[in-house]
């Protein structure tokens, strides 16, 4: 390869062929070296003002200098040539993603998942773009539709968390990070938001928790000064709590709420170990749900996934 640049190098011209341009560009940038690149695309347009290949791949070197705004000239630039892929929607989506411009960017993300309707960065990009503007209900669904086809798709989930909250439904976003926590998916600022939710729950037990998990991951990504203050707030409400009359009906109440999302927790595991196949281990987790809150519901999806799993071994 480097052989074959410094071989390129001393052939092009300004009368050269712009094809020699695009392939010296197309080098550099196999080599990372993205400024050398710019030049010799931008070279090669130069010389040749609609060369579609040249603007698209341009249009990556912007996008991996940093260069947003321009990248997406580029991409729109190589679109309005005649270039149809859905990578190139996608690419231009996140372009107008990380400029804020989440109508522009969902317009080119569902162009681009039309193209390429596997496109996970399709997908989850416009996910984002709907959390941005505010629209959690149609977030929701889209997250509901896309986790019955990867039920353990992290994204997913911390996306579905995010659309919950949005709606206020603290409790059933609680419910989800729980989960996440339990199968060891959650980073140190998901844990402290999964302790702000426990938090406005008045569980401060499992939000006091939460906080110093986050602290024993050691992550620099946290304001541990923040954090220390947050759960100095929790110790002084639980010292507060065991203070104040009818203390037992208070403890009652924080106790079933505790035991609810620990219950919901479990089952929501426990589907999610069933679309894998994992039913005895789904059981388990069924089961101690049952011990903590016995439901017909959950009594009768047991018997249910027993009797899958009895047929299983009965085949084999």
């Amino acid at each position: 390869m480097d052989d074959a640049i410094l071989y390129l190098e001393n052939k092009i011209s300004p009368k050269s062929s712009a094809a020699l341009d695009f392939a010296l560009g197309t080098m550099y940038y196999q080599r990372g070296r993205l400024t050398r690149s710019y030049e010799s695309y931008n070279s090669a347009i130069q010389k040749f003002p609609s060369f579609l290949r040249a603007h698209k791949n341009l249009a990556f070197v912007k996008l991996g200098l940093g260069n947003y705004e321009d990248a997406a000239k580029s991409f729109s630039k190589s679109i309005s040539l005649g270039e149809g892929d859905g990578v190139t929607y996608i690419a231009l989506g996140y372009c107008y993603y990380l400029q804020e411009q989440f109508v522009s960017a969902e317009n080119a993300y569902r162009m681009g998942i039309l193209l390429w309707p596997e496109s996970k960065d399709g997908r989850n990009g416009l996910v984002n773009c709907l959390l941005e503007t505010g629209r959690f209900p149609e977030a929701l669904a889209l997250l509901d539709e896309l986790l019955k086809k990867e039920p353990n798709n992290e994204f997913c989930h911390m996306a579905r968390a995010s659309a919950l909250m949005g709606l206020g439904r603290e409790k059933d976003a609680t419910v989800t990070l729980e989960t996440l926590r339990r199968m060891g998916d959650l980073t140190s600022k998901d844990l402290i938001t999964l302790g702000d939710l426990y938090h406005n729950l008045n569980l401060f037990d499992l939000s006091l928790k939460n906080y110093e998990r986050a602290i024993l991951n050691e992550s620099r990504d946290i304001d541990q000064d923040s954090l220390m203050v947050k759960i100095k707030s929790n110790k002084l409400s639980e010292k507060y709590l065991k203070g104040i009359p009818k203390v037992s009906r208070a403890n009652q109440k924080i106790t079933s709420l505790d035991d609810d999302i620990e219950v919901k927790a479990l089952i929501e595991h426990a589907r999610m170990l069933v679309s894998i196949r994992s039913f005895e281990k789904a059981i388990r987790l069924l089961e101690k749900a049952q011990e903590i809150n016995p439901q017909p519901r959950v009594t009768r999806y047991l018997v249910s996934i027993r009797n899958i799993l009895l047929s299983s071994k009965v085949r084999l």
